[in-house]
């Protein structure tokens, strides 16, 4: 249940229903931090789409410390060199980069 909550609030983002989206990527983290855990890379990937649906919101804070926690637990359970934990870090450095920032 929850990849298809992942999957249809990844479509609403795809068409711009960001508001119909959130609450989809919040149900399936829900669902998979109880059946998980909060450690878990299922988990980490869940907050990475929820961090890209409120950057998209126009909500950078939300979506930097989401991109972060999703950050530690890929380098945690697959290791720096994973491709899920480069493109969140691509993700987190075009944040920092539309706000200025280098990251």
């Amino acid at each position: 249940m929850a990849i298809r909550l992942n999957n249809l609030a990844l479509l609403l983002q795809a068409t711009n229903r960001l508001a119909e989206a959130e609450p989809l990527i919040r149900r399936a983290l829900m669902i998979w931090e109880k059946s998980l855990g909060p450690d878990h890379p299922q988990f980490a990937i869940g907050q990475w789409v929820l961090g890209s649906i409120l950057k998209d919101m126009g909500r950078p804070d939300e979506a930097e410390a989401l991109y972060r926690r999703a950050l530690a637990i890929f380098e945690t359970s697959l290791g720096p060199d994973h491709p899920h934990t480069a493109g969140v870090l691509a993700y987190l450095a075009a944040l920092e980069a539309a706000r200025g920032r280098q990251g």
